[in-house]
């Protein structure tokens, strides 16, 4: 709206109607940047998941298949991945759903009653092929849920 549509109602509806526009224009602008301000929020919150993610993605590699190579590592090499992860996790998981991060922490624990199982039985690692399978599928179910929450889609 510019100044002659503002004279126009003026001549119209008097000052109590470019009264009405200039607050709904006040309005408009204070609504404007409260939607803008809110999305730069998002934006900022958003940028910060998906740094996590990709943390907690690397970490999950690292912890996670270090058991496939299990004949070549170490129960100290795993137990400090488990830590590296768990630490990182724990600071970090406010940034994930609830249902999210209770997939994570039954995959941390699957993995970690195989570490309990490995130091009671090392080298002899038998029959712990079943947990590690189980813990793959909750990786690739958190997986999904990582790029559902990044904005990435299947197809």
């Amino acid at each position: 709206m510019d100044i002659g549509s503002l004279v126009t109602v003026f001549k119209e509806k008097g000052i109590q109607g470019v009264i009405v526009i200039v607050c709904i224009f006040i309005i408009g602008y204070i609504v404007w940047e409260l939607i803008k301000h809110e999305l730069e929020k998002r934006k900022v919150l958003h940028a910060k998941k998906v740094e996590v993610i990709e943390k907690l993605h690397e970490l999950m590699i690292d912890y996670g298949h270090n058991f496939s190579e299990a004949t070549t590592s170490t129960p100290e090499n795993f137990n400090k991945l488990n830590s590296e992860f768990y630490d990182y996790y724990a600071k970090n998981k406010i940034y994930l759903p609830n249902e999210l991060c209770k997939k994570i922490d039954e995959w941390r624990g699957i993995l970690y009653s195989v570490l309990v199982l490995m130091k009671a039985n090392w080298p002899n690692c038998d029959g712990l092929s079943d947990k590690l399978d189980k813990s793959f599928a909750i990786e690739e179910e958190i997986k999904n849920e990582f790029k559902k929450i990044m904005g990435i889609t299947a197809k």
